[in-house]
């Protein structure tokens, strides 16, 4: 049979794993190692300013509160962006969003779930902070900023 008579294969189409694989896709999780970045410099400023305090413990406590506002970050800009998300057609793997809300992979209000409930997880871990001026920081910056 000649080459140019074969028929092209049908594009096989991949089943949704899970929302939850689209609720990881949508939380973009390559940009949370800027933020882990940014904290560890922040940790190794403070053991080398030879501030107290500073621990295995207090440094896992603290990334895991950065992960989670960042997260909340990014579940709240997918679902306030999501009109502009729908418009942009000139998006990246840096700008645009996800993409997840806006080709209709996942309900909108999984979203806006997910930031809440990482609001609440948030608010839970940050009374386990060792002083009243970090807990002033976090909640100040949660609800006020």
């Amino acid at each position: 049979m000649p080459l140019n008579k074969i028929k092209p294969l049908n594009p096989v189409k991949i089943k949704k794993i899970s929302p939850i694989y689209d609720l990881i896709k949508l939380g973009r999780l390559k940009f949370l190692v800027y933020s882990a970045l940014s904290y560890t410099l922040g940790m190794t400023l403070c053991l080398y300013a030879d501030i107290e305090n500073i621990n295995l413990n207090s440094y896992i406590l603290g990334l895991v509160l950065v992960w989670s506002i960042h997260l909340m970050t990014h579940y709240c800009n997918e679902y306030y962006d999501l009109e502009a998300d729908k418009a942009n057609l000139s998006f990246t793997k840096w700008t645009g969003g996800s993409r997840v809300l806006a080709n209709g992979d996942l309900n909108p209000n999984m979203s806006i779930s997910a930031a809440y409930l990482l609001l609440f997880l948030t608010t839970a871990l940050g009374l386990f902070l060792p002083n009243f001026g970090s807990k002033l920081i976090l909640f100040g910056g949660l609800f006020l900023g």
